[in-house]
């Protein structure tokens, strides 16, 4: 069973036994100032975009270069897009469209550490469909790391519109609201280097790092 086989959070939290809240995750987080040339490069990306663009579009235009530029900050995270499959077991297991995760030595680019961030893109603005699948992919990257304490973030965006949640233990934190990259970019980087630093430290604090 792929990750792309589940189809509604309800039906992922069922089958590992999850409990979900909606609430609000990143209250304290203050927008980053983003350079000019990069936030042009968006607008364009924004604008270029066709209703009818194929999914590859929003991903090349929009996402990468959000997350790219948010994971430049920090030298202790990996990026892996549409490239690392990851297994648990055989209903758990699939290749998630960006993926995030520790490396111990800022150098070595190959290295596969601590799954902690994983991104999906909302197909046809389908965003439960696009929750039901990164969150299985949290649950898989929860189990590979062996360790409640790490706790596992997850995003679904259409490249405009981006959500947020965590999964921490057996309880699906999701945020309740949406940011628009079109008006909130800035905060949209806050919020993920809030989150890639929050990994990081937490990494470092149980001593896996």
């Amino acid at each position: 069973m792929a990750f792309s086989d589940f189809k509604t959070i309800e039906q992922v939290a069922t089958m590992y036994n999850l409990a979900t809240k909606k609430v609000r995750l990143f209250k304290g987080v203050a927008p980053i100032e983003i350079p000019e040339v990069i936030l042009a490069q968006w607008e364009l990306g924004l604008r270029l975009r066709k209703s009818s663009s194929p999914k590859y579009i929003a991903c090349e235009l929009l996402i990468a270069p959000v997350l790219m530029y948010a994971v430049s900050r920090h030298p202790q995270i990996n990026m892996w897009l549409h490239e690392k499959t990851i297994t648990f077991d055989q209903t758990l297991t699939g290749t998630p469209d960006y993926l995030f995760s520790y490396r111990s030595d800022p150098e070595s680019y190959e290295t596969f550490g601590y799954p902690l961030v994983t991104v999906g893109d909302a197909k046809k603005e389908d965003f439960q469909g696009g929750w039901a699948q990164t969150l299985a992919e949290m649950v898989t990257c929860r189990n590979l790391n062996g360790n409640d304490e790490i706790a596992v973030y997850g995003v679904v965006c259409t490249g405009n519109i981006w959500e947020f949640g965590m999964l921490k233990g057996n309880i699906f934190y999701q945020n309740d609201v949406s940011y628009s990259l079109g008006t909130s970019a800035n905060l949209i980087i806050g919020i993920l280097d809030s989150i890639f630093s929050e990994e990081v430290a937490a990494i470092h604090r149980l001593g896996l790092g």
